[in-house]
């Protein structure tokens, strides 16, 4: 009986220790993730005005490292900033984690794990983002109208 419930609780710790399952996606929740990686690879290039055409006029981001939200003037400004004075990303991968798709709007939940010069040509370093991101539809076009970056360094 005791080598069956040890037994029972390594399966039970793999289980649960695994970081994502393999999941399937729909064609609608593809789509939608299609849209987030391109907007995330054009982040991580530092392509912040293809960014912007990404974003709702009414966009509103927050983050770890913000004390409130802020709009999308404010994202793009930080945002330039960041792609002209941050650190070069030597690699990147977005994972989805939850992708939920309604009329009109979709929910992301996404981490993204990099490995990034602290600052041009310093010691690169990794660093995890865990975003939520909210779009809306429009048309055939998804816009992101609102996230939440938590940094982990």
């Amino acid at each position: 009986m005791r080598y069956l419930s040890v037994l029972l609780g390594a399966v039970l710790v793999v289980f649960v220790a695994s970081p994502v399952p393999a999941q399937e996606w729909s064609d609608e929740q593809i789509e939608v993730w299609n849209v987030v990686e391109k907007l995330v690879n054009h982040f991580w290039d530092g392509d912040i005005d293809a960014v912007s055409e990404m974003v709702h006029p009414d966009f509103i981001f927050w983050g770890s490292p913000n004390p409130v939200p802020g709009n999308k003037d404010m994202a793009v400004k930080w945002d330039k900033v960041m792609a002209e004075r941050g650190g070069q990303y030597i690699a990147m991968r977005a994972t989805p984690l939850t992708i939920q798709v309604f009329d009109g709007f979709a929910v992301v939940n996404f981490y993204v794990r990099g490995y990034q010069e602290a600052n041009p040509g310093g010691a690169p370093a990794w660093a995890t983002r865990r975003i939520l991101m909210v779009l809306k539809q429009e048309g055939d076009t998804w816009l992101q109208v609102a996230n939440y970056v938590d940094t982990e360094e």
